[in-house]
């Protein structure tokens, strides 16, 4: 194996250990803010600034889309994920 290929090699296993951390991540996130919201019906202003910044960056936006869609649906928090989504602050 030349350089090139094991630089390729690495490259790829640190790209699949950046998304298992991030899948996990975003996890994290959707488990806290599922729990938040069946708890009290709404979640804390640190959550949401979680959210917000993981709805800016685009690959952790796309892996928090699968995860959240992997969870069991409810149809009031999927609505308040909707509410919370769109919001503007």
């Amino acid at each position: 194996m030349d350089d090139k290929e094991k630089t390729a090699l690495y490259t790829k296993k640190q790209k699949n250990v950046i998304g298992k951390w991030m899948e996990q991540e975003m996890s994290e996130v959707a488990k806290l803010l599922r729990n938040e919201f069946m708890e009290s019906g709404q979640v804390t202003d640190t959550t949401r600034q979680r959210l917000k910044e993981i709805l800016e960056d685009k690959n952790k936006r796309e892996i928090f889309a699968e995860v959240i869609s992997k969870e069991e649906e409810d149809e009031a928090f999927d609505e308040f994920m909707i509410d919370l989504v769109s919001a503007k602050n």
